[in-house]
């Protein structure tokens, strides 16, 4: 699809393509009988034209009707022994295979018996295959058209029977044939033998038809190589239900006609690559007709629009100058699951619609694409392809003229298809889903519905929404679609477009006891503030009593007050009742009163408050003061600075508090009293008193000096307090002592 201003048409359709088709496969028993086949055919003395035909099965082939009677003429005696005169043909497939309906004229008596050859182009693609038919035929297919299976019947054991060729001519494998006495041959090819599991999505057919030669099993040569041997084919004669002469066709050595085939590839049934989405017909009474249609491209795969034609008249080959059949401009495409507009008049459809459309019919606006006559539908001159809104028809032609599709309203019976009933002004018909194509008209379009402006969506108004392809869709179910009484409740939309009545009125209590609420069928639901002092009471009567304020909001009273001011017991509110109970707290509950000094209180189970142990503050710093504070207990405060004290230590004088209650002493001079033995010294320092005396031989032998009284008494590695220094002394006068008394008995002795 081109991309256009406003246009977005694949997402509805492409949803709808995805919707799986009934598998209702359309088995061929191969038995000569044709009457699972369809009877439907084009128009009487339309010729020469094949036509996709869909029933309400669904089952669907794709059905040629040939010319009765123009197999070759250029033979010098054509008689009886040219039997092959093809009049009808017919395609379709199953899970089984691919099966051919094949009618001919009766084999003539006594003379060799009809030949069928069909040529598969599996890929469709320019070059790629095989061009020559089979058995010497000296025919070959259009280069388009050239194969990868050839299909060719051979009655060289006297019965009928069928084999698939490969295109180095190899059997590949085998079919089943039937052929009833009336020259009807039914025709299965196993998907096997295509090297297949299963249906293609398309293919490419070729058909010819040869008297056979029974010994070989060859086409029987009617000439040199230079002429060939096709006696009949499918073809057109390079145009829409012409008429003419096999010769006219195979005089070149070529079969240029094919059809393109395309197919389920779930059931197998054959299927038309394009349909007709939806259409509006002309509105009554218009000065400017903005009739307009959507193509559904129902195939997984791009299409070419190159030689596809659309339009409205129905009777080939004639024309009667009001109806045309209109062709796409080279080079136009449209993607898998995508959908086209084409409106009359591109002009007149924007305005309506508030957007363009893809194509036009009469050219009208530069920036879209026009569609041109067909001319080769015509002996006459062509009409303009408007839509009438009586009774009228649309025909979708693919490019090897084929009618892939018709619809069909009023009056109208074209091709064989019920009609529906027409639109009407400002509506337009739906196909739904997009790929259901029954060839029932009324059936296919399920949906007729308003259509609407791009440029204004509420127009559709209730259940119905302007969908991408200007037209008034039905909403998704459960779709509010409110009326003018909001209390009612909320109308919502049903699957079908239907708003259904409210069940449920409108709610509208807040919970909220401070307004009133009430509910105004214009705006709904409404709560105003309750009268200022309105109980709002809540369900705990302990929290007092709470009353509405003048902006609707509920605020509490007082709370009831049940202390009895014992400390010993518990007291306890009932929520539901108000009630105030003062049981006894459990024993060791605290009771603890304001004087933390008098120690920690606590209950006894007979619900006395036993006192404490009183908190003992002391304090043995000379620094620092104790107290009790009855709010916070124990508490240290420092003496004021300057206070004498003592730090314990021998080497510091002036020993005195500061002022966060620290006592803090002046280092003193070190203590020389000459030397000593090998691990101390003392020294001869003035501060050293002389009633200590010294020791023979120096100091002790833990090392160090020996103050006097003033107590310096400082080791070569430290200094030792002075209550250490005072025993050393006494501990040294204590042994002179004890030697002078020993000398003195020695002497009196």
């Amino acid at each position: 699809m081109r991309a256009r201003e406003g246009l977005c048409f694949v997402s509805i359709f492409a949803a709808m393509a995805a919707l799986p088709r009934v598998a209702s496969a359309h088995d061929v028993t191969v038995d000569g009988n044709t009457a699972e086949w369809s009877s439907r055919t084009p128009p009487p003395g339309v010729t020469n034209l094949a036509l996709v035909v869909r029933t309400i099965d669904p089952a669907g082939e794709l059905v040629w009707s040939d010319a009765p009677g123009d197999t070759r003429t250029d033979l010098s005696a054509p008689g009886p022994e040219i039997p092959a005169d093809l009049s009808r043909f017919a395609v379709t497939s199953s899970a089984a295979g691919l099966h051919f309906l094949v009618v001919v004229g009766p084999d003539p008596i006594g003379g060799d018996p009809t030949q069928v050859q069909i040529a598969i182009d599996l890929d469709r693609t320019s070059g790629s295959g095989e061009a020559n038919f089979g058995g010497f035929a000296d025919t070959t297919v259009a280069a388009d058209a050239e194969w990868e299976f050839l299909v060719q019947t051979q009655r060289t054991g006297g019965a009928p029977s069928v084999r698939v060729l490969s295109t180095a001519f190899a059997q590949v494998g085998t079919g089943t044939i039937d052929q009833a006495a009336t020259g009807a041959m039914e025709i299965t090819i196993p998907w096997a033998a295509l090297s297949r599991t299963g249906p293609p999505a398309a293919m490419r057919l070729t058909v010819a038809t040869f008297r056979e030669d029974t010994s070989t099993g060859n086409t029987r040569a009617i000439g040199d190589a230079s002429i060939s041997n096709a006696l009949d084919a499918l073809t057109n004669y390079g145009g829409p239900a012409r008429t003419g002469n096999t010769w006219d066709e195979v005089m070149d050595g070529d079969v240029d006609h094919h059809l393109d085939v395309f197919f389920d590839t779930t059931s197998g049934e054959v299927v038309a690559p394009l349909l007709v989405a939806r259409f509006a017909s002309n509105t009554a009474g218009s000065a400017e007709p903005d009739e307009w249609l959507a193509i559904f491209n129902q195939t997984g795969s791009a299409l070419s629009l190159a030689g596809v034609k659309v339009g409205d008249e129905e009777t080939i080959r004639t024309s009667n100058g009001a109806e045309a059949m209109l062709s796409f401009p080279a080079g136009s495409t449209i993607a898998a699951g995508d959908t086209i507009v084409i409106a009359r008049r591109a002009m007149v459809f924007a305005t309506s619609f508030g957007a363009p459309p893809d194509y036009e019919m009469e050219a009208s606006d530069p920036a879209v694409p026009d569609l041109t006559p067909y001319l080769a539908w015509f002996t006459g001159t062509p009409g303009a392809a408007g839509l009438g809104n009586g009774a009228d028809e649309i025909l979708v032609v693919d490019a090897r003229d084929t009618i892939v599709d018709v619809v069909t309203w009023g009056t109208s019976n074209a091709f064989g298809v019920a009609a529906l009933s027409p639109p009407m002004e400002g509506q337009v018909a739906i196909r739904g889903p997009a790929t259901r194509d029954t060839d029932d008209t009324a059936t296919d379009f399920s949906s007729v519905v308003a259509t609407c402006d791009r440029a204004e969506p509420a127009t559709c108004g209730g259940c119905y929404e302007c969908a991408a392809l200007f037209s008034c869709e039905v909403r998704a179910a459960g779709t509010a679609c409110p009326d003018a009484d909001l209390c009612d409740g909320e109308e919502t939309c049903d699957a079908t477009g239907n708003c259904l009545d409210a069940t449920t009125p409108l709610e509208c209590d807040d919970s909220n006891p401070c307004t009133d609420d009430a509910c105004v069928a214009a705006t709904g639901c409404d709560h105003d503030p309750a009268s200022a002092g309105t109980a709002c009471a809540d369900a705990d009567l302990c929290d007092g009593a709470e009353a509405c304020d003048a902006a609707g909001n509920c605020v509490a009273g007082t709370p009831v007050d049940c202390s009895d001011d014992d400390l010993c017991t518990d007291d306890v509110c009932a929520p539901a009742t108000g009630a105030c109970t003062n049981p006894l707290a459990a024993a060791g509950a605290t009771c603890a009163d304001e004087d933390r000094c008098d120690g920690d209180e606590t209950c006894a189970a007979s619900g006395a408050c036993v006192a404490g142990t009183p908190l003992t503050c002391e304090d043995t710093s000379p620094c620092t003061t104790s107290a009790c504070d009855p709010a916070t207990g124990c508490t240290t405060e420092p003496v004021a600075a300057g206070v004498a004290c003592d730090d314990g230590n021998g080497c510091t004088t002036g020993d005195a508090c500061d002022a966060e209650g620290t006592c803090v002493g002046i280092p003193g001079e070190t203590c020389d009293a000459g030397a000593t033995d090998e691990d101390a010294a003392v020294t001869d320092d003035a501060s050293v008193g002389s009633d200590a005396g010294r020791r023979d031989g120096g100091a002790a032998d833990g090392g160090g000096s020996v103050d006097g009284d003033e107590g310096c008494s400082c080791r070569a590695a430290g200094a030792r307090g002075r209550g250490e220094a005072r025993a050393a002394l006494g501990l040294l006068a204590a042994l002179g002592l004890a030697i002078a008394m020993r000398r003195r008995r020695a002497h009196h002795g």
